[in-house]
């Protein structure tokens, strides 16, 4: 089972659980094409950045094409909606130096 394997058991251990996927190696070289289009990251390239790397998922054949997803808790945010933003506020805090966007939903009354 997925929870007897420790997690830091490696790219092996992630690909044995599912946890991560082998792209077919037909893809590869199109997926490389995406992703080697984007920009050095800066607060201006970011969303480019990030739009082009759904593209590279979809290249490789990852696209769900999912029309109705699950929404958060009672809310009016989707979960893939919650993905996208968390890696965003990662990628402008740990890697340009703070989180810039956050003001973006407000919670300020709850999840309701």
């Amino acid at each position: 089972p997925k929870e007897d394997i420790p997690s830091n058991s490696g790219i092996l251990a992630q690909l044995v659980t599912g946890d991560l996927e082998v792209v077919d190696k037909t893809l590869v070289d199109e997926m490389w094409k995406v992703l080697s289009s984007q920009s050095k990251l800066t607060l201006d390239t970011l969303e480019k950045n990030f739009q082009t790397s759904l593209l590279a998922w979809s290249a490789g054949g990852k696209d769900d094409g999912n029309s109705s997803p699950p929404f958060v808790y009672d809310s009016t945010v989707t979960t893939s909606q919650l993905a996208d933003d968390s890696l965003r506020y990662w990628t402008e805090a740990f890697l340009l130096g703070g989180v810039v966007s956050a003001g973006k939903y407000d919670y300020s009354s709850g999840f309701d």
